[in-house]
């Protein structure tokens, strides 16, 4: 199993405060996000403002792991449009032939 076979499904729960990754054995938490401490001691925040700051910091870095999968998939959608391109006018102009059109 590769990393990006392993994060493909990732999704943030906002329940365990972390991101996860539902396996066949069950839910496998990948991260954690801490600070809460922190945040409301130091950063101050009141504790519906640092649930909703770990929130946002756990989708955060889920996207961004989205993002970097889709980029790394190699995928070259571009290419597979113009070969699919190709072979519809080499299709469409079979037809045009035969039927001398």
């Amino acid at each position: 199993m590769t990393v990006q076979e392993w994060l493909k499904d990732i999704t943030y729960d906002e329940n365990l405060i972390a991101g996860v990754v539902e396996m066949n054995h069950g839910t496998q938490i990948i991260f954690d996000v801490r600070g809460w401490g922190w945040l409301t001691k130091h950063g101050k925040m009141d504790n519906e403002t640092a649930i909703k700051f770990q929130d946002n910091v756990g989708r955060f870095i889920v996207e961004a792991t989205q993002e970097k999968l889709a980029k790394e998939s190699g995928i070259d959608y571009k290419a597979k449009y113009e070969k699919a391109i190709k072979i519809i006018r080499r299709f469409d102009a079979g037809i045009i032939g035969m039927y001398d059109l």
